[in-house]
């Protein structure tokens, strides 16, 4: 499967084109609106959620354990205005462990971030430091693929088509494919994004990434969440916050934290 292709890191510089959509940052609003005060991003990349946030004139941190993703983020923001730079703030640092001398009004963990983890302990930790990140009274939205899912279940080792894009600096097009294989034992999905960069002369060359993502049921990660103390208060299954079923696209999560006389 894509013979001659080079294995490569996570492609920074074509992530921001790779990943275009937008519908998660109304969920994010939504969730977040009768919290107001400075939010928490775990996980942030290249600010792809938070920058559009900032622009609605919310404040947030992002935490992101990539320099080059941040580097990725801090070359976007710098194009913004002043009033919109000063209400975003960056910090380089594993979400498992990152320490703040203050807590936030609102905490996100956005999409399938917690499936790139290395294993459940892992997303326990991530999600126990995120609750407590959270003041009392705040509230908490993490959202994953469903496991349950079509897409998920489907083991496909054809090369699926899924579109062109133009680097994110106009330097090149590429052709963007995809093809899954599951691990059995660690019950994980491996996603194998491949890239044809087409150059100016039409010479193409193969790239490909991997996906490691590990697999979380709905009731994995209500127990998780329940273990945190966090009072679990929203299970949807999509981005406009349809209610969960079996074969939802997504496991979408929210819950407060509770205050001292809750």
């Amino acid at each position: 499967m894509a013979q001659g292709a080079q294995d490569i890191p996570i492609n920074v510089e074509r992530y921001d084109s790779d990943y275009t959509f937008q519908d998660d940052v109304p969920l994010v609003e939504t969730i977040g609106k009768d919290h107001p005060g400075e939010w928490l991003e775990m996980a942030c990349g290249t600010g792809r959620i938070m920058i559009p946030l900032a622009e609605k004139g919310h404040t947030l941190t992002g935490v992101d354990h990539d320099p080059r993703m941040l580097d990725q983020a801090l070359d976007k923001i710098a194009r913004l205005s002043s009033d919109v730079r000063r209400r975003l703030t960056l910090v380089e640092n594993d979400m498992c462990r990152v320490e703040f001398d203050r807590q936030f009004s609102f905490v996100y963990i956005p999409f399938n971030s917690l499936l790139q983890l290395p294993d459940h302990t892992a997303v326990r930790k991530a999600l126990g430091n995120a609750v407590k990140l959270l003041k009392p009274g705040g509230r908490l939205l993490v959202w994953v693929m469903n496991p349950s899912c079509g897409w998920w279940q489907e083991k496909n080792t054809t090369l699926k088509y899924t579109g062109t894009s133009r680097h994110a600096e106009g330097q090149f097009e590429y052709d963007r494919f995809y093809y899954n294989t599951i691990e059995g034992a660690r019950q994980n999905v491996l996603y194998h994004m491949v890239y044809d960069d087409v150059d100016a002369d039409g010479k193409v060359r193969r790239q490909k990434h991997t996906l490691d993502l590990l697999t979380l049921t709905s009731f994995e990660l209500q127990v998780y969440l329940e273990d945190t103390g966090l009072m679990i208060d929203g299970l949807y299954g999509e981005y406009d916050l349809r209610p969960y079923e079996t074969e939802s696209a997504l496991i979408v999560f929210t819950g407060t934290k509770p205050t001292a006389t809750s």
